[in-house]
Formats: structure tokens, C-alpha cells, sequence
């Protein structure tokens, strides 16, 4: 009987390491709580205190893009009054809100600036395509049609062709799959560093069975459904075997096995 009694009090005896873990995940759970506590209380009560002081009074705002607003029209922009103290203001959601307002910019950032000042940075979307409406409309990478029209064509962007009104809503983005298709192209010779990407004067989207680009130098090439890198790799030969014989046709047919080159 005393052998057995004996045999439980071992078993009762505590694990001095498990004693030891348990004890230091305690001690480390109470002091990431006391932490996180006086962190997230104290903030605020540095934010309540600061929001009191009449130093930090809003006397000042300036909204930055590739133009610069400040004065009457930069309170008028940000729907902010002189005044209220800047440690008062939500940088955050005064950020949202400008973006709502304002689709046509990709992103809004919202600084406080010492003592007295808010400075907004305005972050515009980068047209990639542009489409024919009544006048040309720039298109970001992410199918947004920016509001930013111009009687001729943007320079440097390709137009794409057969995208009708229907599939089109301006300041907002757009679900047609012709756009879509046309910023697929753009960006896959910009990944393959297509050496004449730049010279892309038109995407004709009009069947998306029967693809084709218009070179600025007026070649057309006819590209199908297949629009594999390794068909613009074959292209990029052509173009270069073109070039250095100065030949000067009125098409490149890359739908079939033989590349066919059209005399003008």
C-alpha cells in the first residue's frame, strides 16, 4: 500500500520545464498586452492632446499632381476649412473620400505637415491604350477610362480599334474584353522588350479571331487568335530583316506556319 501511495506523489509532482515554458509564455503574453495598452491609449491621448493646441490650426493646403493647387481652390479641392486643428482631421478616410470623388486618380496620399499645413499628393493613373469615342480617350492598365479627352490622337499610345460606345463608361472602368485584349498585347512586348512596341500606332480588335496591329510606318500585321510571344519573336526577325533591305510592304501575315510579306 505505501508503494502505491508513494507512486501517486510522483505523479503529482509538477514538470519543472513545462512550469518554466508556461511560466514565460505568461509573462510574455502580459507584456505584449501591457504594450499594445499604452501604445494604443497612449497614441490617442497624444492625438487628444494635440488636437487642443491652437498651434496645429489649418491655415494652409496644398494638393500636388502634375499641376499645384494652394490657396482658395486647394480648401475648395479637399473640402477642408481653415481652422480646424490638423491632428482633429482622419488622414485615412479624407484620403478615401478624395479618391471617390476623384476615380480619375489611381491613388491619394494625405500628410500632415507641421504646424499648421495638410499636403495632398495626387498619384494619376498612366494611360497604356487609348480608344476613339467622339475624341480619344486614354486607358490605364487596369481598363479605367480616364477622363482626359483630346481632339487627336495621344502620340505615344496605341489606338485600339472596334470597341464600341456600348462597352464604355467614362471615369470608371470598363468590362470590355477589346480593351482587355489590347493592354494583354501592350504589356506582353513590353515584357518581351519588343523592339518596335513603340512604333504601334493602332490594335484592330474588331474579330478576336482575326487580330492586327498598323506600325506607325503603315505595315500591317495580321496576327489571328494566336498571340503567343513566340509569334511576336518571329516578328521582331521580319521586321529587322526588313529593315536592313530596305523593303517597305504593305503587310506581314503571321496567322500561318510561312510568314507572308504583301508587296505594296
Amino acid at each position: 500500500m505505501l508503494r502505491k501511495k508513494n507512486r501517486k506523489t510522483k505523479l503529482k509532482k509538477k514538470n519543472p520545464v513545462w512550469e518554466s515554458v508556461r511560466k514565460t509564455v505568461f509573462k510574455m503574453l502580459i507584456l505584449v498586452f501591457t504594450v499594445y495598452f499604452v501604445g494604443f491609449w497612449g497614441r490617442k491621448a497624444v492625438y487628444l492632446l494635440l488636437s487642443n493646441l491652437s498651434c496645429f490650426k489649418l491655415t494652409e493646403v496644398c494638393v500636388k499632381d502634375h499641376f499645384m493647387l494652394e490657396g482658395k481652390e486647394a480648401f475648395e479641392f479637399s473640402r477642408l476649412k481653415p481652422g480646424i486643428n490638423i491632428f482633429s482631421l482622419e488622414i485615412s478616410p479624407l484620403a478615401k473620400e478624395i479618391k471617390e470623388k476623384h476615380p480619375e486618380y489611381e491613388d491619394v496620399v494625405v500628410k500632415r505637415v507641421l504646424p499648421d499645413s495638410i499636403f495632398i499628393l495626387l498619384k494619376e493613373r498612366l494611360p497604356v491604350v487609348q480608344i476613339k469615342m467622339v475624341k480619344f480617350y486614354p486607358v490605364d492598365k487596369n481598363s479605367f477610362v480616364i477622363p482626359y479627352p483630346k481632339d487627336i490622337p495621344y502620340s505615344d499610345l496605341p489606338i485600339v480599334i472596334g470597341v464600341e460606345p456600348t462597352e464604355v463608361t467614362l471615369n470608371n472602368f470598363s468590362n470590355s474584353l477589346r480593351i482587355r485584349k489590347a493592354i494583354e498585347i501592350v504589356n506582353l512586348l513590353k515584357r518581351m522588350s519588343f523592339p518596335w512596341r513603340k512604333n504601334v500606332a493602332k490594335i484592330n480588335l474588331t474579330s478576336l479571331n482575326d487580330v492586327s496591329m498598323l506600325l506607325d510606318n503603315g505595315i500591317e500585321i495580321k496576327l489571328g487568335s494566336n498571340l503567343q510571344e513566340e509569334k511576336f519573336e518571329r516578328l521582331a526577325q521580319v521586321l529587322e530583316e526588313i529593315k536592313v533591305k530596305s523593303i517597305s510592304p504593305a503587310f506581314i501575315d503571321l496567322r500561318f506556319k510561312d510568314v507572308i510579306i504583301g508587296p505594296k
